[in-house]
């Protein structure tokens, strides 16, 4: 199931998810430390299949960090991001010459029994957006809802899941 474009259009129409869900989103992306995403164009009629447009780690995901690294298959190395919880879920700021690269990873969409009896999360649909809207460092979620639609969609999970 594919949350992402139905979290656009609650927030777009002013109906902002409960902040629970993103502090859940938060703390199952600090419990994975590192997620591999892939993305393909958003459209009016998104691509099914195939191989992937865009593939991301992130990696060194830190309760006590609001900085980590994204390697992307789009760039050579890691690079440095700013880290956003919010209510929509947790955003990854790049900032380059003058523009952002925000990867929005929200709220967990399928979950798996460890042999211990916790749960832990195997995928969070992802939104992956370049843009020149650097009021994303001051408010991530307004920024998200107005640049969603032209933005790559898919999803992100640990890259260990044990």
């Amino acid at each position: 199931m594919n949350i992402a474009p139905k979290l656009v259009a609650l927030l777009a129409a002013g109906i902002t998810p409960l902040p629970a869900a993103a502090s859940a989103s938060y703390d199952a992306l600090i419990d994975a430390r590192e997620v591999i995403c892939e993305f393909q164009k958003s459209g009016v009629a998104p691509r099914r299949g195939g191989e992937p447009d865009m593939l991301l780690v992130v990696e060194g995901i830190d309760a006590g960090a609001r900085d980590t690294r994204i390697v992307s298959s789009r760039s050579v190395g890691a690079k440095p991001v700013r880290v956003y919880p919010s209510d929509t879920g947790v955003h990854f700021v790049q900032d380059l010459s003058g523009s952002v690269i925000v990867t929005t990873v929200l709220a967990c969409d399928a979950w798996k029994a460890r042999r211990d009896g916790t749960r832990t999360c195997r995928r969070f649909p992802a939104v992956n957006a370049w843009h020149f809207d650097q009021s994303v460092h001051q408010n991530p979620d307004r920024a998200f809802v107005r640049l969603a639609s032209s933005s790559y969609s898919g999803f992100c999970e640990p890259w260990n899941v044990e």
